[in-house]
C-alpha cells in the first residue's frame, strides 16, 4: 500500500499501527500512538496485547521489507495486516510534517 492510503487508513478512529523497526531507529522517526515491536521480537516474544484482532493492523518499517514478514506473522495468527511497502515510518512522518507547514 502507497503513502496516501497508508496516511488515510492512519486517520480512521479505529487506527492501530505496529512499527517493526529497530529501536534505534525509532528515535529518527515513529508515528504518534504506533505499537512498536522489532521484527525479531516479534518472532520471539510474539504479537503486542496491544493490538487487537478485530481491527486492521497498519504495519510499517523503514522500506517495507520487515513489515511484509511481519504481516505474515500477523496473518497467521488471524489478523488483518496492511503493508506500507516502498516507503516507510520515516516517508509518513516527513510527509504528515510538509502536510502541515
Amino acid at each position: 500500500m502507497g503513502i496516501d492510503r497508508f496516511r488515510e487508513l492512519m486517520a480512521e478512529p479505529d487506527a492501530q499501527v505496529l512499527d517493526v523497526r529497530m529501536p534505534s531507529e525509532w528515535a529518527d522517526a515513529s508515528i504518534d500512538g504506533s505499537v512498536r515491536r522489532f521484527l525479531p521480537d516479534l518472532l520471539t516474544d510474539g504479537i503486542p496485547a496491544e493490538l487487537d484482532r478485530d481491527r486492521p493492523v497498519l504495519v510499517a518499517c523503514r522500506t517495507g521489507r520487515r513489515a511484509s514478514i511481519a504481516a505474515g506473522v500477523l496473518a497467521d495468527a488471524g489478523y488483518r495486516a496492511v503493508v506500507l511497502d516502498e516507503v516507510g515510518v520515516p516517508d509518513v512522518v516527513a510527509r504528515a510534517e510538509a502536510d502541515a507547514a
